[in-house]
C-alpha cells in the first residue's frame, strides 16, 4: 500500500519548522553560554541582594525571563529537528 505524500502546505510548514529550528539551535549554541553567564550573575545577585521585596521581585523577574528565553529556543530547536525527521521520511 502506497503512502500518500503530504500536501504542499504541509511540506511548507515542515520546511519552515526546520529553518526555524536550525536558527534556534544556532542561537542556542552561540548564546547558550552567554545566557548561562547572565543567569549565574543574576543568581549571584539574588544571594547578595538586601532583603528588599522590590529588589527580590525584580531579580526574580529577570531570572524568569532568561530561563524562559533559553527554554523557548530549546523547544524551537527540538520542533525543527522533529520536522526534519518527518521531511526525511517523506523524501
Amino acid at each position: 500500500m502506497k503512502k500518500s505524500s503530504p500536501s504542499p502546505e504541509v511540506l511548507g510548514i515542515l520546511n519552515d519548522e526546520v529553518r526555524s529550528g536550525v536558527g534556534a539551535a544556532t542561537l542556542l549554541s552561540t548564546l547558550g553560554p552567554i545566557i548561562d553567564q547572565k543567569l549565574d550573575l543574576l543568581l549571584f545577585n539574588l544571594e547578595a541582594v538586601e532583603p528588599d521585596l522590590d529588589k527580590l521581585l525584580d531579580l526574580r523577574a529577570r531570572i524568569s525571563v532568561v530561563r524562559s528565553l533559553k527554554r523557548e529556543l530549546a523547544k524551537a530547536a527540538q520542533r525543527g529537528a522533529e520536522a526534519g525527521e518527518k521531511l526525511s521520511q517523506v523524501s
